[in-house]
């Protein structure tokens, strides 16, 4: 017998199926707004779940019956079609859909991260600071740097 929770999980596996977004499944399958809106990535992570999900995506293309071989044969069609027609541009996507098939093209996102001097950043700060506090005429001591040396 399974419990409330993995009630729910296999509930949220079957909206994920259905093409819902993750709050979506969440939501329908009966978690709160506040656990779809902040936590439900920790749920979409649990084995149980992704077992599922993937169990329903193998039922389904095996239901589909449409696998890579057919895609290849459909790339390959297209591809005589462009040839026939003269269309270069349609080739051109052919050819790139067949090699993305044949993992000879992969999509790649370059990602940049700018890289921060966190202590120099604070050194600067703490001088900032310093000079803010030379300007004051209150009485009793300025701040006081906790982390000077």
């Amino acid at each position: 017998m399974k419990t409330s929770q993995e009630m729910k999980e296999a509930r949220y596996a079957a909206g994920i199926i259905k093409g819902l977004t993750k709050k979506q499944a969440a939501i329908e399958a009966g978690f709160s707004v506040s656990v779809a809106e902040h936590s439900v990535s920790k749920i979409h992570e649990k084995p149980a779940v992704q077992a599922a999900i993937e169990q329903a995506r193998t039922e389904i293309r095996a239901a589909a019956v449409y696998d890579h071989a057919q895609a290849m044969a459909e790339a390959g069609e297209a591809i005589a079609f462009a040839k026939k027609h003269g269309n270069s541009m349609a080739l051109v996507k052919a050819i790139e859909l067949r090699s993305k098939l044949s993992g000879l093209l992969i999509d790649r996102a370059e990602v940049k991260v700018a890289v921060v001097d966190v202590r120099a950043a604070l050194q600067e700060a703490k001088a900032r600071v310093r000079n803010w506090n030379g300007h004051l005429s209150l009485q009793g001591p300025a701040y006081v740097d906790p982390l000077s040396e």
